[in-house]
């Protein structure tokens, strides 16, 4: 426990103030189901392989016995080269009003020197600036939305613009069906899956560790969202898989998010068809549109193949590198390095 004042203090969460947090998210989150939900909280923090059996990654800011602000943090295994660091993907960091500066300062340095590195992900406007003033690294600017829009039953409700240009991109994913592979879409994550991340792991510098253990976790075991994969297949094996979920968006329709992908980028068919495969799946499932975001330029070129449109993205993320003596750490203060796919966040 770290005292800030007299009748303040910092200290990592244990089982007994769990009550008084979820008291405290009830005050800054009355509407917020996501925040409310405690077992989303429990797969989120304690079922996380990087945690488990560890105390809880979870650090509250009390005054007296009350709980006044709190942050979180998702440990994770950053591959980085052929090295491999903690990272710490910073979550649910609020603070009362009535304690901002110095505590809420105080309470976010004691999450960050937990780890190696810190990501930061759908930032307010002023928790990016204390970022920046704190030196992380913005990255915002390089986050990308790709969608892709459907056209309704009605085909005469397009204009000719855009009646021709979706058949055009119709007929070029068409032709990456000539190249076959074995398509699957089932809710069982294969073991094979393992094979698939020793696969691709050389072929990319920047990457959050994607073994069995962690899609098992981030995918399979959470209950708040139901996902889907799809699975491209040769007879020898997994070539590129995809994690999907349909959000219900009302009036608007359905909407496909393209949660992950694990695919070599520099594999030109099984990229393309894999993201075929993800368009055929929403398509088939009624969406009017499907997304994702992206800060991988190989990846983007392959959406934008396969009509996708891109435009800025409203996540904003940042990357915090404290001063290291392994010189290859402190050389990623580069923004460029980090090309990462953003299905490593928990935005959703």
């Amino acid at each position: 426990m770290k005292k800030i004042s007299n009748n303040t203090t910092i200290s990592i969460l244990d089982e007994q103030s769990i009550d008084a947090l979820f008291d405290f998210r009830k005050r800054v989150f009355p509407q917020n189901d996501k925040q409310l939900d405690k077992k989303r909280w429990d797969w989120l923090f304690r079922q996380n392989p990087e945690t488990t059996g560890t105390t809880i990654p979870t650090w509250v800011l009390r005054n007296g016995k009350q709980v006044v602000g709190s942050v979180s943090s998702i440990f994770l295994r950053v591959k980085v080269g052929v090295s491999i660091f903690t990272c710490s993907f910073g979550s649910d960091y609020f603070v009362d009003k009535m304690y901002l500066g110095l505590p809420a300062l105080r309470l976010l340095k004691i999450m960050q020197k937990q780890s190696q590195v810190n990501i930061g992900a759908n930032l307010s406007a002023s928790a990016a600036k204390l970022f920046k003033k704190m030196k992380y690294t913005d990255l915002s600017e390089n986050v990308k939305v790709v969608t892709a829009f459907f056209p309704k039953n009605n085909q005469s409700s397009l204009s000719i613009k855009s009646f021709i240009k979706y058949y055009v991109y119709k007929i070029i994913r068409r032709f990456f069906c000539f190249k076959k592979f074995n398509k699957r879409i089932t809710c069982i994550l294969p073991k094979s899956a393992q094979m698939l991340w020793e696969n691709l792991s050389p072929h990319l510098y920047v990457s959050v560790v994607k073994d069995y253990n962690y899609l098992k976790w981030r995918y399979k075991q959470c209950l708040s969202v139901d996902y889907r994969f799809i699975i491209l297949e040769t007879k020898k094996q997994m070539v590129a898989l995809a994690v999907l979920t349909i959000q219900q968006e009302g009036k608007n329709g359905k909407r496909g998010l393209i949660a992950d992908i694990l695919v070599d980028p520099d594999d030109f068919f099984a990229s393309c068809g894999i993201i075929n495969a993800c368009l055929e799946f929403f398509q088939e499932k009624g969406c009017t549109l499907c997304f994702t975001h992206l800060l991988n330029d190989r990846m983007l070129r392959y959406f934008k193949i396969m009509g996708f449109n891109v435009s800025k993205s409203d996540l904003g993320l940042m990357v915090l590198l404290p001063k290291h003596n392994n010189q290859e750490l402190q050389g990623l203060v580069n923004s460029a390095k980090w090309s990462f796919w953003i299905g490593d966040t928990d935005r959703y």
